[in-house]
């Protein structure tokens, strides 16, 4: 490994290698060493400023990693002028092919690694252009086989081929002559200086991987203000606050990314870009905080959002009224949605989290998508939370209402707000029995349990988890319980509906939902005459059917929960072999399919399994806790004539089904 540090004495001319013996010369005024080097304020520590016009550093030459086969090589930057190929590290013959490689950015500011070898170029160019004034850490690596990978700001680049092939490395450079430099690139002529400050330059004899990458990339010095509120973060991004620890301006170098503006309530009524003025949003809110219809800096309509009971469980979203803008949320156990959909039930993209909350936006054939962001608009990711991506995707912070949340490193950009808790009970309300709510930590993220808990207001996790400290659990009632006998019913409940006629073109799930819950011959959700279990047994009459139709032998309410109000919002869903019905959302659940269902075909055998969640769920009159109730099914079909010698059956118009097994467990609805 080599590392020049890039901070050397003013007074000297020698650039130091840090990590090895191959000290570089710091050269001006054509190639004829200067007196002093120039130093600046670096993005770590100090660093050397080239003016673009006869500033380099110079090395032996025949390095000692002339022969390497892979590698990499990483630096921090900062160009000050554009139209020009600026050299970051160069290697140079200065004989017969004038072979190099040049690590540079191109003339539109693109980062681009160009490995000549016998005349032919091998180059690739980022598709992310780079701008002035900004510190910018690169890096380049090559496996030697076939892989070459550009990173800006620790990650891996899109790039584009000119030419060549990927896996070049020193190692294909013709041994004639080689030059090492940093700011220019050097063969039979010096060229392509670079106009700016280049800070830790390091050149491993190893490709390096993505995480190691992330992790040289994070390597900087992190600044706070005298509030304890993050100013500088490990990419250069500065944070400017008001009074009351709100961030209200984002900054790069000399670039102002973003803005943004609160309410008397404190709520953040604005987000203005202003590197993408159409990334610009004003937001209307509800009492809780909630945003309900977004628009953009000119006042044009852009989104609206419904929420379910929990604050942030944003269930729909959508451009305007019609259903077809509708887009539908289905999240998981953190409220961070797991999928988006269509109002039809289909799927238009897939989102995986790593532990802190780092977004995967996927296709739906779980295929990465291409810029990582979601194609629809959806701004809520992790924990069912506000997402703003910012400097064109180069900036990621999560808006969680009192304080903003960075994945990168897991934390919290301000201490906990909520210091102490006013107690009226003791004779000095202001006793700090809650100084230290979320922990001694002041910006540690829900204890360090990302994975089950929780902040949807910055303040604290709703459960307190923590080694020695048990978790907060609010009191619970006794369970209630109800209990149905085989042939008795509840009174008001309603009978099943009749057995009557369906139609050749519905599907198994379609006919089972008919049964259960159909108003004659609809099986439209909306017609669903009631959600009501009928504990007796049922007996249908039709010709030729033998045994008793025993299908509703018993509906069991055992009991209801009581719970906190993170209640987690229900719904109910039918299945096909096709899919999901349109008769409601999913909750939870799965199918198992074995043969093939085909109805009114006798030469078919099909068996469903289905086994599915749903609940009811209900508020109690005085709005004090919440009841879930859930019920299981299990259910069995066979095709009657594959299976005639099966006695027991039930008709659907002029077709014949075998019910085998029906089971079910149910807790319903009670009015308390």
């Amino acid at each position: 490994m080599y590392y020049w540090k890039m901070d050397d004495n003013a007074a000297s001319t020698t650039v130091e290698d840090s990590a090895g013996s191959d000290d570089g010369t710091f050269n001006d005024a054509s190639g004829d060493p200067n007196t002093n080097a120039h130093n600046t304020t670096g993005r770590i520590d100090g660093a050397l400023t080239f003016d673009g016009t006869d500033d380099y550093i110079t090395f032996s030459d025949n390095p000692g990693y002339e022969s390497d086969t892979e590698g990499a090589i990483v630096a921090w930057i900062k160009i000050d002028s554009t139209g020009s190929y600026q050299t970051i590290y160069g290697y140079g013959d200065s004989a017969g092919t004038n072979d190099f490689l040049a690590f540079q950015t191109t003339t539109t500011e693109q980062l681009t690694i160009n490995i000549r070898i016998s005349g032919s170029n091998n180059r690739i160019d980022t598709i992310k252009t780079l701008n002035t004034g900004t510190w910018y850490h690169v890096a380049v690596v090559s496996d030697g086989n076939t892989n070459t990978d550009l990173y800006i700001d620790g990650q891996n680049a899109s790039t584009t081929i000119f030419g060549g092939s990927e896996g070049k490395w020193f190692d294909d450079v013709a041994s004639v002559a080689e030059l090492a430099t940093i700011g220019a690139l050097r063969r039979s002529s010096i060229a392509s200086y670079l106009d700016g400050s280049i800070d830790n330059v390091m050149i491993f004899d190893e490709a390096l991987s993505d995480d190691q990458i992330q992790t040289l990339f994070n390597f900087g010095n992190l600044s706070y203000d005298e509030a304890g509120s993050l100013t500088t973060d490990q990419r250069g991004y500065e944070y400017e606050y008001d009074y009351e620890n709100r961030i209200v301006k984002i900054t790069k170098g000399t670039r102002t990314i973003a803005e943004f503006a609160y309410d008397a309530l404190g709520r953040r009524v604005e987000k203005k870009d202003l590197i993408d003025p159409n990334n610009t949003r004003r937001y209307y809110h509800n009492y809780n905080w909630q945003v309900l219809t977004e628009y953009n800096g000119s006042g044009v309509f852009k989104q609206w959002y419904a929420y379910g009971n929990y604050i942030d469980e944003v269930i729909m979203m959508g451009t305007t009224g019609s259903p077809a803008s509708a887009r539908f949320y289905i999240h998981d156990h953190l409220y961070s949605p797991a999928a988006l959909t269509t109002w039809t039930g289909t799927i238009l993209e897939r989102y995986e989290y790593d532990a802190y909350g780092n977004c995967y936006v996927l296709e739906p054939n779980f295929v990465p998508d291409s810029d990582g962001e979601s194609n629809y608009g959806n701004p809520y990711l992790f924990t069912g939370r506000r997402v703003d991506i910012l400097d064109s995707g180069s900036l990621k912070i999560q808006y969680n209402r009192n304080r903003y949340y960075d994945y990168y490193t897991g934390r919290w950009l301000t201490h906990d707000p909520l210091g102490i808790t006013p107690n009226p009970q003791k004779p000095n309300r202001f006793e700090a029995i809650g100084q230290y709510k979320d922990g001694m930590n002041l910006y540690e993220y829900v204890r360090s349990n990302p994975a089950v808990a929780s902040d949807p207001w910055g303040l604290m996790a709703p459960i307190s988890i923590g080694i020695g400290l048990p978790a907060f659990k609010p009191p619970l009632p006794e369970p209630l319980s109800l209990d149905c006998p085989d042939n008795e019913c509840p009174s008001g409940w309603l009978d099943p509906l009749p057995s009557t006629g369906r139609s050749g073109t519905w599907t198994a799930s379609q006919a089972y939902w008919h049964f259960l819950w159909g108003d004659g011959a609809s099986v439209e959700f909306n017609h669903l005459s009631t959600f009501a279990w009928k504990c007796s047994v049922p007996k249908p009459s039709t010709s030729g059917i033998s045994a008793s139709f025993n299908v509703l032998r018993k509906a069991l309410i055992r009991k209801a929960k009581v719970i906190g109000d993170r209640l987690q919002p229900c719904r109910c869903a039918a299945f096909s072999s096709s899919g999901i019905s349109e008769l409601g959302y999913v909750y939870s659940g799965h199918v198992d399919w074995t043969g093939t269902l085909n109805v009114g075909q006798n030469d078919e055998y099909s068996t469903l399994k289905h086994r599915a969640k749903c609940c009811l769920k209900k508020i109690c009159r005085d709005d004090t806790f919440k009841v879930k109730l859930v019920c299981r099914i299990r259910w069995d079909i066979y095709d009657l004539y594959t299976w005639e010698a099966w006695p027991t059956m039930h008709t659907f118009g002029d077709d014949y089904w075998q019910i085998v097994h029906f089971d079910k467990n149910l807790k319903e609805e009670i009015d308390l």
